[in-house]
């Protein structure tokens, strides 16, 4: 059911002591499953405290009864987001019959063994004006009742006898058209049946020949035309993977069980003998190019210069690892969409994170976000994808090669591999710059290849 009047609550633990926060929140006795009190946990340092381990308790002290205790159940207090610190409390009947100041207390006790006392709030309920009102009303209200009682039950009787009538004159119309219908539907089998007669049926033949006929001349045109197009590409166009079956991506990968052997691949020597290997994705999802963002504790992105962050793509449900050398921060975040700065939290916020601990990704995110520094720094970074991996793996320099040798100017990403290279980042497997440099078609362009 919806809550209409909602009451929010901060509560921040603190060493500084506790102070009794006056909400200014007013709620009425006639409020009946329409009022609830949404609290936001804090740590210390501001972050969502996690409710997944901790269970809340509230104690309301009714101040203008004799200072008597309403404490609710631990289960009435419902979690809405526990890796966002939020719970709400709806007041019940009980409580909201009581008028006057309430000041409520909340403690927490935590899976570790740990408790704490988070704080206090106030806030009043009065009584609605019609729990005055109608107890005075007496039996001017008890004869009024009666009275308007009466009149719907006679305006009731008198629905139903307009209801039964209305319905008598509908089933006879429904007869009628029925009838009308009927007739309707034996007239055009009459007609249907002197339409088809020998004449009809060839001209119907006729017809439906000539467009068979016309079909199958256009579909003949179009096949022999794709034939020739085929024929040119043959003679114009390289191989690409997509010309080729199952056995020869295997013997191009290097896989086991091949006999295939490569000796003369596309007809405009772009590879050859010499030059078959191909860049391969690493192991590590980070390519070593940061955002200057900054993940903020509310789950907010900020673009601050000094800032840097991982942006990487992931697949929903997977597990991922997180490692680093150097930078003073360690945060991490999913989102469903490629991660901007905003002022809108992101979908799923996790917080500071330990390293080589694996978090999985929620099942609709595509992007984390690894938050690694504040201070100018850029630190060898790795995220690994269903384990974690001996530190460090290096990155993945596989710059949109599409498996085939390109010239550089037809690169698209070209000064984002001259980044990596002046970073001396471009390793796979070894520290050695992975890049070999083929000027034997200088005439055409400096040809750049990865070896894997």
């Amino acid at each position: 059911m919806p809550i209409r009047k909602k009451g929010d609550i901060d509560i921040r633990t603190s060493a500084n002591g506790t102070k009794v926060k006056q909400t200014g929140y007013t709620f009425y006795s006639y409020d009946k499953n329409a009022a609830a009190l949404y609290f936001q946990f804090r740590e210390q340092d501001g972050q969502p405290t996690d409710l997944s381990k901790a269970t809340v308790h509230l104690v309301m002290i009714l101040n203008d009864d004799g200072g008597k205790e309403f404490i609710p159940k631990s289960d009435e207090i419902e979690v809405l987001s526990a890796i966002r610190g939020t719970a709400k409390y709806v007041l019940p009947e009980m409580l909201l019959s009581y008028s006057g100041k309430v000041t409520g207390y909340v403690y927490m006790d935590f899976d570790d063994g740990s408790q704490s006392d988070d704080g206090q709030f106030t806030f009043r309920i009065k009584h609605s004006m019609i729990t005055h009102v109608l107890p005075e009303a007496g039996d001017k209200y008890v004869q009024d009742f009666e009275d308007v009682k009466e009149r719907v039950e006679q305006a009731g009787d008198s629905a139903t006898k307009d209801i039964e009538k209305a319905k008598d004159n509908a089933e006879s119309q429904i007869g009628d058209y029925v009838g009308e219908v009927e007739s309707a539907k034996d007239s055009a089998v009459e007609d249907i049946d002197k339409a088809l007669s020998e004449d009809l049926l060839d001209e119907a033949k006729n017809y439906t020949d000539d467009k068979v006929e016309g079909f199958n001349e256009t579909i003949t045109k179009q096949l022999a035309q794709k034939a020739d197009d085929y024929a040119v590409r043959k003679r114009t166009e390289p191989i690409t993977l997509n010309d080729m079956d199952e056995s020869a991506l295997n013997a191009i990968a290097g896989g086991e069980n091949t006999n295939l052997t490569i000796e003369d691949v596309p007809r405009d020597f772009s590879v050859g003998p010499d030059k078959t290997t191909f860049a391969r994705t690493g192991i590590n999802k980070f390519d070593g190019i940061y955002k200057r963002y900054s993940l903020r504790t509310d789950g907010t992105i900020g673009d601050v210069d000094t800032a840097r962050s991982a942006i990487v793509r992931i697949t929903g449900g997977k597990t991922y690892h997180f490692r680093k050398h150097g930078g003073d921060r360690m945060r991490l975040a999913f989102h469903k969409t490629e991660p901007i700065p905003t002022e809108e939290s992101l979908d799923y916020y996790v917080g500071n994170i330990t390293p080589g601990v694996g978090y999985a990704a929620p099942e609709d995110a595509n992007y984390a976000v690894y938050y690694v520094s504040n201070a100018s720094e850029t630190p060898n970074a790795q995220i690994t994808e269903g384990k974690d991996y001996p530190f460090f793996v290096g990155y993945d320099v596989n710059i949109n090669l599409e498996n085939k040798s390109q010239t550089l100017d037809l690169l698209e990403e070209g000064d984002r591999i001259r980044d990596v290279l002046s970073l001396q980042r471009a390793y796979l497997y070894s520290t050695d710059i992975q890049v070999k440099i083929d000027y034997k078609l200088k005439l055409e362009s400096s040809k750049i290849q990865f070896i894997p």
